[in-house]
């Protein structure tokens, strides 16, 4: 699906400058609003989480167009909402009574920003009359020929810009499920499987997901693309290398049905996955945390369980403690999403 793109509509209300956030062009064309993610008055950076929208053929997440306060809900939850009608109005940042700024795309503008180009002095071919990269080489004529240094710096903007990824942990009591794990454990062997803390969780967080959309997800330059389907990528090291299996549809799946999944490691199709797991077994730190694999927004590191003294009321009794290191796309997710998951991921696994 190509990139989502925002509509809005620069506005004057009582001498202040706002924007009217309207609904861009989404396959299934009219769109329910299902969730607001902001409430009226909240403070947003540009690309922020707005609200989530469903078609008959699409469920998206839509972001705010720039960074701003969220002045008016236009359209509640529940409403439908036709292609090019209000959503909400956007108190822009720092604007008062000047132009509003070039819609251009990201790559578009770090490939201006290597020619030396203006992005407000073009004409955008893209959504709504937004600047695309194809508008910003064509520019590029006698007066911004390219030199060694621009064409390295496009090619960079092109293919290596990082991920803006961030991380956050929790740790939890292993113990429940490797209870659980020990009590399934013959009947799993009778059927050539293994009951282990990786099944284990790995079908905890496919059957959280579906809770937790925003992280079963692709990035799109419009915005995030929810998933209904549960794809998860789950990775063990093997000596050097990670060893890969994909386990499709895990959100329907029992821990056995995730256990049978895990035996399939040869090379699996990992551009279907959308999220990843990775079995840490000798880092549980922060900076161990798997990166997104891509056509992804978050990964999460499981880390080995350690034996290790805590406070259970007023006494002390030595538990099993892992960690559960979530990486994510901060441009999709942000801190609240990822420590929410967090938080029900261990409160699940904690009563197994």
């Amino acid at each position: 699906m190509p990139g989502i793109q925002h509509s809005t509509l620069l506005i004057t209300i009582e001498g202040a400058m706002m924007l009217d956030i309207t609904l861009p062009a989404i396959p299934g064309g009219a769109a329910q609003v299902l969730r607001w993610l902001a409430d009226p008055g909240a403070a947003l950076g540009a690309g922020a989480p707005l609200l989530i929208v469903r078609s008959e053929v699409a469920e998206v997440a839509l972001p705010a167009p720039e960074a701003g306060g969220l002045a008016e809900i236009l359209a509640p939850v529940g409403a439908t909402v036709e292609e090019g009608r209000p959503l909400a109005r956007l108190r822009p940042a720092g604007r008062q009574d000047r132009p509003a700024p070039a819609r251009i795309t990201p790559l578009a503008h770090r490939i201006a920003q290597a020619h030396g180009i203006d992005p407000a002095a073009l004409a955008g071919s893209g959504a709504d009359g937004r600047v695309v990269a194809a508008d910003v080489r064509h520019s590029v004529g006698p007066k911004h020929a390219p030199n060694a240094i621009a064409a390295s710096a496009e090619l960079s903007a092109a293919h290596a810009s990082p991920l803006p990824v961030a991380t956050a942990m929790v740790e939890f009591d292993a113990g429940p499920a490797l209870a659980r794990c020990a009590a399934q454990g013959a009947e799993f062997g009778r059927l050539g499987l293994r009951a282990n803390l990786t099944a284990c969780v790995a079908a905890a967080t496919a059957g959280l997901l579906p809770r937790h959309r925003s992280l079963n997800a692709r990035w799109t330059e419009g915005g995030t693309l929810l998933r209904r389907r549960v794809h998860l990528a789950v990775a063990a090291r093997d000596g050097e290398r990670l060893t890969w299996a994909l386990v499709r549809d895990a959100g329907d799946l029992t821990m056995r049905g995730v256990a049978r999944a895990l035996r399939a490691v040869s090379d699996p199709a990992l551009g279907e996955a959308t999220f990843g797991l990775v079995i840490l077994a000798d880092g549980d730190l922060w900076q161990s945390a798997p990166p997104p694999l891509a056509g992804t927004v978050a990964a999460l590191g499981l880390g080995a369980p350690r034996r290790r003294a805590v406070a259970c009321g007023d006494a002390v009794a030595v538990r099993p403690i892992a960690t559960l290191s979530l990486s994510y796309d901060a441009r999709a997710l942000d801190h609240a999403h990822a420590a929410a998951f967090l938080r029900d991921l261990r409160e699940d696994l904690e009563r197994m």
